[in-house]
Formats: structure tokens, C-alpha cells, sequence
């Protein structure tokens, strides 16, 4: 909701404080966007963008998948 612009600005306000005080949501809203923006084929001036997004996707399932086998323990 609050990418596409679906929220009284007292929720918007209430939303960004809290992903404000967490800089994982931060980074994970981010992300979010800048992978819902080159998914619309919105230009942008930065030549390796796409292939900064695709790292970041890539170190974070990485980073997911690593979590979930220590979560799991040994076999």
C-alpha cells in the first residue's frame, strides 16, 4: 500500500516513522521500489542499476537461505 500511493497521508505518516526507526524495513522498502521501478521500465541515470537490484536480490536470498539452515541445525 504504501508504494502505490493507497493511504490517508496520517497512515503514510504513521507508516514512514515506523520504517524510519528500522533501517532493515528501510533498505527492504527500498529495495522494494527500485525492483517495482525497473520492473516499469522507469529510467534511471544510473547505467548498472538493474544490475545492482539483481545483487541485492541475490545477497539477500543468499543471506535468507543461510539464516534458515542455522535455524534448522544440523541434520
Amino acid at each position: 500500500m504504501l508504494l502505490d500511493d493507497e493511504m490517508s497521508q496520517s497512515e503514510f505518516d504513521a507508516a514512514l516513522a515506523v520504517v524510519k526507526a528500522d533501517p532493515a524495513m528501510m533498505t527492504a522498502l527500498a529495495a522494494s521500489q527500485f525492483v517495482n521501478d525497473a520492473l516499469q521500465g522507469h529510467l534511471c541515470l544510473d547505467n548498472n542499476f538493474t544490475a545492482r537490484i539483481m545483487q541485492y536480490i541475490a545477497a539477500s536470498e543468499a543471506e535468507r537461505l543461510a539464516q534458515s539452515d542455522d535455524e534448522s541445525g544440523p541434520g
